[in-house]
């Protein structure tokens, strides 16, 4: 038998412009957990994912353009003599685009908003990386 391991995982890159110049480019990890469960052909061990745990993210590792992710799994191995031992698996998902964070007033490091606003002076982008405000009306332009 096979091992199919991390059967149909990819690597999904999503971009989208948003608020004029703001090109986000988020990377994500979009995984089916599948494995066997004997050993395989030649004596190497069998794995298989039992449990996987949500993504944590690492505050204190964010930027303006990073976020980074930890995910915990369970895999049991079955070696070669019948023996099975199950080890916690740690890894890491990196995210980076330009402008994924900015730093709100006690100087944090945020995740940005890339949205609109209304305020009393007409609309603002101010919760990312950069800032951007426009009027009521259309004679007053971009700020």
């Amino acid at each position: 038998m096979k091992a199919e391991g991390f059967k149909r995982a990819a690597i999904l890159a999503s971009v989208s412009l948003t608020a004029g110049a703001l090109l986000f480019l988020q990377l994500t990890r979009s995984s089916s957990l599948t494995a066997t469960e004997s050993a395989n052909e030649g004596g190497a061990p069998g794995v298989r994912v039992i449990a996987e745990y949500p993504p944590v993210e690492l505050v204190e590792l964010r930027d303006d353009h990073t976020r980074v992710w930890e995910v915990a799994r369970e895999v049991e191995t079955t070696h070669p003599d019948g023996n099975k031992t199950v080890d916690t698996v740690m890894s890491r998902i990196f995210e980076k685009g330009s402008g994924l964070c900015y730093r709100d007033e006690t100087g944090n490091f945020v995740p940005s908003v890339p949205e609109w606003r209304q305020t009393p002076n007409g609309f603002v982008v101010d919760r990312c990386a950069y800032g951007l405000s426009i009027g009521k009306t259309i004679g007053p332009g971009l700020g």
